[in-house]
């Protein structure tokens, strides 16, 4: 009997995947997985964990969801623990699988882990389906994606298409068995790693269910014909779409927001504010193709620039920006609901970016770091791509982006609403940071 095993990663969701179904029409049985690596939540690079409470609760509750919609077919997600190439290689003997599908990925690490499982098994599928398009539509060494106006301007002045969400399966396949709980793997995890159970609540409902449903409550509403007049409000829930944690986890993919879009523009009316959110879904587009095609660069402290910025990790300064302790109440607010909540608006998150590498002087991948500790939404490529247009070193190399801190806060806070909230009365105050020897000092403690 053919036995196909399909990973899971960053594409949680039965519906609109393309591999999952070329997979499961391969196979005569089958067998889902995903892997938790514990190094997820040790400090390893930049001295940070890389999943926070708030993270790892969507992502357990969006793992809890995917496996009862699979028991719903009669089948089970199998929770591994440990170095994924490790894990899915012993699986793959253990099931005696010969294809393995997965969605091609667009970080370093996980097409690392790829091309190491690809050596172990006859067969692997991985399609595009983090994307809009295949990176084989894009010509990866062209000048297409020296900038993200000539990526723009090139994808809407050709023909290529985003392909309509696909079918799904019926999953009437034979199912590899799975005896373990993944409530108990949750909990072992949580035992070993006290941390991770510090939230027991969030912002975002996860899950695929809650994903369609705010996809379709969001498009039956007039707020997308006012999204690019509203989008950089700092604190209000319906001033953006609230699709980037279905979108980075996969649970949504990106067609399915695109099709949403034109269904909306078929149904109601097209205009400026219907484009500016496809424009902004072309954004992560840019992203994940850089991402693909520039591999560890996309994590060097000198990105694609010329020369290295003239940024250094200083412990204090990353210690006050990341505690929200800094001389500016704006960036402080940010960072507090940050950390309170897993979430930041778009332009909160230009704001304490350009805090950190312009006035703090700090080097950008600790930023970049904290924030894929914290994100709910963190997407590999979309954060580091962020992160490295902010600093200079990425999609454009012409000295990056400094935000008057100043002039953000009469425009987006001009009554202190948002300071109020977030700074729970204290508009300023900026901690001791500095023992009697002058070595850091962890301000929580």
């Amino acid at each position: 009997m053919k036995t196909g095993l399909y990973w899971f990663n960053t594409d949680l969701r039965l519906e609109d995947n393309v591999s999952l179904l070329e997979l499961l029409n391969r196979s005569e049985r089958v067998a889902f997985v995903y892997v938790i690596d514990p190094r997820w939540f040790r400090p390893l690079h930049f001295h940070q964990p890389r999943m926070a409470p708030h993270r790892w609760l969507f992502l357990k509750q969006s793992l809890s969801d995917l496996h009862q919609s699979l028991q719903r077919k009669g089948h089970a997600l199998s929770v591994l623990v440990g170095d994924p190439v490790v894990e899915i290689t012993r699986h793959l003997q253990k099931w005696d699988v010969s294809v393995l599908g997965c969605a091609r990925p667009s970080g370093l690490i996980e097409a690392q882990q790829l091309k190491a499982l690809s050596a172990e098994v006859p067969r692997v599928i991985a399609n595009t389906d983090l994307t809009l398009f295949d990176a084989a539509q894009i010509e990866q060494d062209s000048p297409k994606l020296t900038s993200f106006s000539q990526f723009r301007r090139y994808i809407e002045s050709s023909d290529l298409a985003v392909a309509s969400p696909c079918a799904s399966h019926s999953l009437e396949l034979a199912s590899v068995a799975t005896t373990d709980s993944i409530d108990d793997i949750f909990t072992q995890i949580e035992q070993k790693y006290p941390q991770l159970g510090a939230v027991t609540s969030g912002v975002f409902n996860s899950g695929y269910g809650a994903a369609q449903l705010h996809l379709t409550n969001y498009f039956t509403t007039s707020n997308p014909l006012r999204y690019k007049a509203t989008r950089n409000a700092l604190d209000r829930w319906d001033a953006s779409t609230k699709l980037s944690p279905y979108l980075a986890s996969g649970i949504l993919s990106a067609r399915q927001v695109w099709s949403a879009i034109e269904g909306f523009e078929r149904a109601f009316t097209a205009n400026e504010s219907t484009y500016w959110i496809r424009f902004e879904l072309l954004w992560r587009e840019y992203f994940h193709q850089l991402a693909i095609r520039d591999g560890a660069k996309l994590f060097k402290f000198q990105g694609r620039a010329a020369t290295r910025p003239l940024t250094y990790f200083n412990a204090i300064r990353f210690a006050q920006w990341s505690s929200g302790s800094t001389e500016f109440p704006l960036v402080n607010a940010c960072m507090n609901q940050l950390r309170e909540t897993g979430y930041i608006s778009n332009r909160a998150r230009q704001i304490v970016a350009s805090c950190l590498v312009n006035e703090l002087a700090c080097d950008w991948r600790f930023g970049a770091a904290y924030f894929e500790q914290y994100l709910v939404d963190y997407d590999v490529a979309a954060n580091w791509g962020n992160w490295q247009y902010i600093a200079g070193v990425g999609a454009d190399t012409r000295g990056g982006r400094h935000f008057d801190l100043a002039k953000q806060t009469e425009i987006y806070d001009p009554d202190g609403t948002y300071r109020t909230k977030w700074l729970g009365g204290e508009s300023h105050f900026v901690a001791p940071w500095v023992d009697a020897v002058d070595w850091p000092i962890d301000p929580s403690q």
